[in-house]
């Protein structure tokens, strides 16, 4: 019986490092949150109550303890309003309520988990499309540890801050496509769902973002799909998603008639300029790291004529692209996002264009990440290990110091 558990162990023993690593770099980031978890993180710039006050946070934990109370009575705790209030976030806080957990707590508790599901999931991906631990943990990394799920943390956006949904739609959809196996319809299903009760905007894009990587997937990189059962895969995806979450998303619909955002209320909500992608203070800055593997590894390639295996790198350099380009908004008829607006459905009931951001941060973490795997073989699998943890390390560091966003953090209690 000790010699199965040992086996089982050592054969999965990246899965097992992969999560306590990023168990302690979820630790890490949100630091000292987990050691105050009653209180509210807060970077230097944001310092007093107001800061909370003019957030969404009170409105989402008192959503929190309405659900709760209406769990108990046995009422309709579903949250159906315009907060868009993640359900998955009352899923947790019902359940943290026989533990005894306060909102403020459960609160807390989820956003931690968020932060280490997304690099966790973001692992994942980036290993099943590079067959490379160690980049793939630096995939991972630079995915949890963006500015931009904190900022969503501050500005209390409990439905904003979950991206960790998005890589694990694309692991599942990826199996989907290279697999005939049903079990893939299955876990996919489940994975959108859970996209469907974390956030109605990030459900939005996902419904045109994934179908712009099917058919670039098809396109460019056709050969490791397979097409058998398809049609029955396809339609247990469907019979699956709309088990879990068909009634949900109709007495959503049914919630939002005629409330289409104008088209010229998206100033102040999209990205301005270029150089805000490359300024520390924004919650969209990529951070200069990022770009490293991409240098260095382009040398490496260009040196060692390793230009084989690009597929996914064209299609994850066209969506970045792409994605950068709709966080403009539709500031002109010629902008790609103007289109969505007009032609592809409920895009007109949203608005904040910026938040394609995870989207292209999931492309570009990717990119880098297929860049640092192509310099592996220039060191031992012990020392690639140890540079790409060093360049973790270096940047976890460089982050926790100097950014707005991370620089002088301090819990703040109402």
């Amino acid at each position: 019986m000790k010699n199965s558990i040992l086996k089982y162990i050592l054969k999965r023993k990246d899965g097992f490092f992969s999560f306590f690593f990023f168990g302690m770099v979820s630790l890490a980031i949100t630091w000292p949150l987990a050691y105050h978890p009653g209180g509210f993180l807060l970077p230097q710039k944001y310092n007093s109550v107001s800061d909370i006050l003019h957030s969404d946070t009170l409105e989402h934990l008192a959503h929190l303890g309405l659900a709760r109370e209406k769990f108990l009575y046995h009422e309709n705790f579903f949250v159906f309003d315009f907060a868009d209030v993640a359900q998955t976030y009352i899923f947790f806080g019902i359940a943290t309520y026989f533990f005894g957990i306060s909102v403020n707590v459960s609160h807390n508790l989820y956003f931690i988990i968020s932060v280490f599901l997304s690099g966790y999931c973001m692992y994942f991906l980036c290993k099943e499309i590079l067959k490379d631990e160690a980049a793939s943990l630096w995939g991972g990394f630079l995915y949890m540890s963006s500015s931009y799920v904190f900022s969503e943390y501050v500005y209390g956006h409990s439905n904003l801050w979950q991206i960790q949904w998005i890589p694990l739609i694309f692991l599942f959809l990826e199996k989907f496509l290279r697999s005939p196996r049903y079990v893939f319809s299955f876990l996919l299903g489940i994975a959108i769902a859970l996209q469907v009760f974390s956030s109605t905007q990030y459900t939005i894009y996902m419904s045109f973002v994934a179908c712009l990587y099917v058919i670039f997937r098809v396109a460019i990189n056709p050969k490791t799909i397979s097409f058998q059962n398809i049609w029955k895969k396809i339609v247990l995806l469907c019979v699956v998603l709309f088990a879990l979450a068909g009634t949900f998303i109709l007495q959503k619909i049914a919630l939002h008639p005629n409330v289409a955002v104008g088209i010229f209320s998206y100033q102040g909500w999209s990205v301005n300029s270029f150089f805000e992608f490359f300024d520390p203070a924004k919650n969209i800055f990529f951070g200069y790291a990022i770009f490293v593997p991409i240098i260095v590894g382009s040398f490496f390639i260009f040196q060692r004529n390793q230009r084989r295996d690009f597929g996914f790198l064209y299609i994850f350099s066209i969506m970045f692209f792409i994605f950068i380009f709709l966080m403009f908004g539709p500031a002109s008829v010629f902008y790609p996002y103007t289109w969505l607006y007009w032609g592809w459905p409920f895009f007109q009931y949203i608005r904040t264009p910026y938040r394609f951001f995870p989207f292209a941060l999931m492309c570009i973490g990717i990119i880098s990440s297929l860049f640092l795997s192509k310099i592996r073989t220039s060191f031992s699998k012990q020392q690639f290990f140890f540079v790409v943890f060093a360049l973790i390390m270096f940047t976890l560091l460089l982050r926790l110091l100097f950014s707005p966003w991370f620089f002088g953090r301090h819990i703040l209690y109402l």
